[in-house]
């Protein structure tokens, strides 16, 4: 899997929510869809292995970049509750098969 095929996916997903014409109104859509990027990461981890470790550390870079961009000023302890928020929910997500499905499709993207 190439980190950078992940990447792109994330980043072409929040680039069309900023170029929408309600773009400040989407920034919350933003904010889950990243911390979902990351719980979707966590569950592909522990399901498939540690070679979404840097997956995991990527995505929560740009959670932590998006955050960052959206209120500079925001605490550490708000940026540890994000986190959190979306470690641990990638920690009790169901491994569904349509999530089995995204996890496969993104190994095989990554080839």
């Amino acid at each position: 899997m190439t980190l950078q095929r992940f990447k792109m996916m994330l980043a072409g997903g929040l680039l069309a929510l900023v170029l929408s014409p309600v773009a400040s109104a989407q920034t919350r859509d933003a904010t889950a869809m990243l911390q979902e990027s990351v719980s979707k990461a966590v569950a592909c981890r522990g399901e498939f292995g540690d070679d979404w470790d840097q997956v995991v550390r990527d995505a929560l870079d740009t959670l932590e970049a998006h955050l960052l961009e959206q209120d500079p000023d925001m605490s550490k302890v708000d940026l540890d509750v994000a986190y959190t928020e979306a470690l641990e929910g990638g920690k009790t997500m169901k491994m569904t098969p349509a999530l089995r499905a995204y996890c496969e499709q993104a190994m095989a993207a990554g080839g």
